[in-house]
Order: structure tokens, then C-alpha cells, then sequence
């Protein structure tokens, strides 16, 4: 049973016991009026939601789809798209370890900021960084 349906039941209810006109009486009328809209509200909002989330999914589905069609993107201007392809890039740190020989993979936050450790052996990393403007003076 909804509920729409509930509400109807009850005011039903309501309606076999014959209320009186007495102030409870007429509370409890008005109450179970107000139960009905408001399940017709939430019935209404129930479908409006199921209505968004399928749209949700269609986006979803076009957002992850495995489809190769770039060719359905049209760039206006090329040149534009390409200026900061490379500005925001995190620049990658290639290190190997020297009890084990792994290869350790670092952003440069990680090899600036932290001590560096091997994913195998465990063992920490020293790194040592040098200015190469530094050489050239």
C-alpha cells in the first residue's frame, strides 16, 4: 500500500467512526486532510525523482561509455585548447632504490615534501636535490 493509499484508508477510517464536531474531532479531520496532500506531495516527488535519476544515468552512461567517437566533438578553435595542456601537469620523479634496484615513482610534492620510501624493500630513499643554475655561475 502507498501512500496515497494509506491516507485514503484512514480518512476512511475516520469517516466510518462519524466524528462529531467537537474541537478533537475537527483537529483530527484537518490532520488527516493534511496527511493526504502530503502523501500526494511525496508521490509527486517520488516521480520527479525517478525522472532525474534516470537522466543521471543516461549522463552517466554518455560520460564513461567506452565509445571512441571523438569525432562527435567539434573544437572551434584548436589553437586555443592547446595553450595550457601542459600547465597543470604533475611532473612525475622516476627513483631507484639502492638496497633493491625497484623503480619508485614520486610527484614532485611526494619528493620535495616527504621522505621517500621503496614500495619493495621498505627501506627510505635519500634523494638529493641539486640547482642547476647553481652550476652555472
Amino acid at each position: 500500500m502507498n501512500l496515497t493509499e494509506k491516507a485514503a484508508y484512514l480518512k476512511g477510517l475516520a469517516d466510518g467512526l462519524g466524528l462529531a464536531d467537537s474541537s478533537q474531532d475537527k483537529v483530527l479531520k484537518v490532520v488527516i486532510d493534511m496527511l493526504g496532500d502530503l502523501s500526494e506531495a511525496v508521490e509527486g516527488l517520488d516521480g520527479e525523482m525517478e525522472a532525474v535519476c534516470e537522466e543521471l544515468d543516461e549522463i552517466e552512461e554518455d560520460l564513461y561509455s567506452d565509445d571512441d567517437d571523438d569525432d562527435d566533438f567539434e573544437y572551434e578553435d584548436d589553437e586555443d585548447e592547446d595553450e595550457g595542456e601542459y600547465e597543470d601537469a604533475e611532473v612525475e620523479y622516476e627513483l631507484t632504490c639502492p638496497k633493491c634496484g625497484a623503480t619508485v615513482v614520486v610527484d614532485e610534492d611526494t619528493l620535495f615534501n616527504q621522505q621517500v620510501y621503496c614500495g619493495q624493500c621498505h627501506e627510505p630513499i635519500s634523494v638529493e636535490v641539486v640547482d642547476e643554475d647553481a652550476d652555472e655561475e
